[in-house]
């Protein structure tokens, strides 16, 4: 970036001071340089008091050797202050670079140049365009390390290509190089690596589409940060966070977290928790994990809502959550620390919650805990006997339901609640109705370990080990005299 803008008004400088001395167009000798002035419309010098001296040009029109030209409607320049200012379709270009604006300074004492309206600047070798009102470029010199460059007006952007991207595939097919575009309030880059983007701060590439209060990215290591209500959106999933990390080397997403109140959505599953963290291979989704931040003050988790996961299966809550996709199809979701799940689909378990206050005394949900929870996962296919046909895509481009939640294994501490049909009912189970949910048998069990096999969306069988005990409710007569029976009944044993 630095030899990029400021040549040509280091250029401007030099030809001003011989212009003073002579009228006519300078020689490449004169210059000190290979550079010429071309040609120009009108010259004229005046010395202030103060014996310093000012210079006007018009049509200045500099050409170098190698390509360079330098032009504008005019040209100041101040010897006293060391200002060079260029005004009216300013024009700067080489064979690797050009630069547009209406105005510009150069300020040679401080390094630094303000280019002012319709600023347009263009990398040709590396396809870097940057638009905006204002620019405004440090030149590195002092604590400064490397060249600043800020660009503001009415939503400034920059279009830039990834580095180290493949040029071809696998089979030597060359392919299409996509740029990234960010826009925002404020663009501000350092050096050749690092840019800021500040204030609505937006990027899209291809199907890659992020938005934050701000936006940083390192250009060679693809790392991206957004900052304050960021979003980020793939087609195949959206992330949402207080700030959202990416890496991006090369061309290929590696990774992805989530930080501050996060959320993952797909397809198949919604993740939430304070940091989610998200791998990639091939740039698809293999492994997601949400994670409970450790408490800053007193009380556990420090207010904070525990991870859950929630599919149109089940809800899972616990400390941590492991969900393994490989290739992007559910196939395990492991929760530790306070777990819990609830199975039914996501308006049954909210319906539920809504009537935990009512007198009903018959739950309208399974559900079962642990200090471990495993669900695993089976896909769905056209003719599966364990699966309904409200659990089927309604056609092959409907992809939400392309898995069934399998079972549920709880360790440590665990418990259940689960409910089943009577056995004479016979059919494919399934969630009872409002009319036959009294004829369903309730069940409460605990154990070192249970295991819940589901056939559709209800409990198939149940499975427990180590130290098992707990009570069955069965619909045999009036509903408040058979659950006193039936507790009673287990207390005696």
């Amino acid at each position: 970036m630095r030899e990029l803008l400021r040549l040509p008004f280091l250029l401007i400088v030099l030809f001003g001071m011989v212009l003073i001395r002579s009228p006519e167009p300078a020689t490449a000798q004169e210059l000190g340089t290979e550079c010429n002035l071309q040609s120009y419309r009108v010259l004229s010098s005046q010395v202030t008091i103060q014996g310093r001296r000012v210079t006007w040009v018009g049509r200045p029109d500099l050409v170098c050797p190698n390509g360079t030209r330098i032009q504008a409607d005019s040209a100041v320049i101040y010897e006293e202050s060391g200002r060079n200012e260029l005004i009216g379709r300013v024009r700067f270009d080489d064979p690797q670079r050009e630069l547009r604006s209406d105005l510009a300074d150069y300020y040679e004492p401080e390094g630094r140049l303000l280019a002012r309206g319709s600023v347009e600047f263009r990398d040709l070798i590396q396809g870097t365009e940057i638009r905006g009102d204002t620019l405004v470029f440090l030149e590195a010199a002092g604590q400064r390390a490397e060249d600043h460059v800020t660009v503001q007006g009415q939503r400034p952007s920059v279009t830039f290509f990834p580095a180290d991207a493949p040029e071809e595939d696998e089979d030597g097919v060359e392919l299409e190089q996509i740029p990234y575009q960010v826009t925002a309030n404020r663009l501000r880059f350092e050096g050749e690596r690092h840019f800021w983007a500040d204030g609505d701060a937006e990027m899209q590439r291809d199907e890659l589409r992020a938005s934050a209060d701000s936006l940083w990215f390192h250009r060679e290591d693809g790392d991206l940060a957004l900052t304050g209500e960021a979003e980020l959106e793939t087609d195949e999933a959206e992330f949402t966070g207080g700030q959202i990390l990416v890496e991006i080397p090369g061309d290929e997403i590696r990774s992805i977290t989530v930080r501050d109140r996060g959320r993952l959505l797909t397809q198949d599953i919604e993740l939430l928790g304070e940091e989610i963290r998200i791998r990639f291979v091939d740039e698809r989704i293999q492994r997601l994990v949400a994670v409970h931040r450790e408490p800053s003050g007193e009380g556990e988790g420090n207010g904070r809502p525990q991870p859950r996961a929630i599919t149109e299966d089940f809800l899972l809550i616990a400390d941590s959550i492991d969900v393994v996709s490989p290739d992007e199809q559910l196939e395990t979701v492991h929760a530790v620390g306070r777990a819990r799940a609830e199975t039914g689909t996501r308006e049954e378990r909210e319906g539920a919650a809504e009537s935990a206050d009512s007198e009903d005394m018959i739950p309208e949900r399974d559900w079962i805990e642990g200090d471990e929870i495993l669900a695993a996962f089976q896909p769905v296919v056209p003719g599966d006997p364990d699966v309904q046909t409200s659990d089927l895509p309604e056609s092959e481009s409907d992809s939400r339901r392309e898995y069934r939640l399998d079972r549920l294994v709880a360790t440590g501490s665990a418990r259940t609640l689960y409910r089943s049909p009577p056995d004479d009912r016979g059919g494919t189970p399934g969630e009872p109705t409002a009319t036959d949910r009294e004829s369903w048998s309730v069940s409460y069990l605990l154990a070192d370990e249970i295991a819940i096999h589901l056939l559709g969306s209800a409990v198939d069988r149940v499975e427990a080990e180590g130290n098992v005990r707990g009570i069955q409710l069965e619909p045999s007569g009036p509903r408040t005299s058979s659950v006193g029976a039936a507790e009673e009944e287990d207390l005696e044993e």
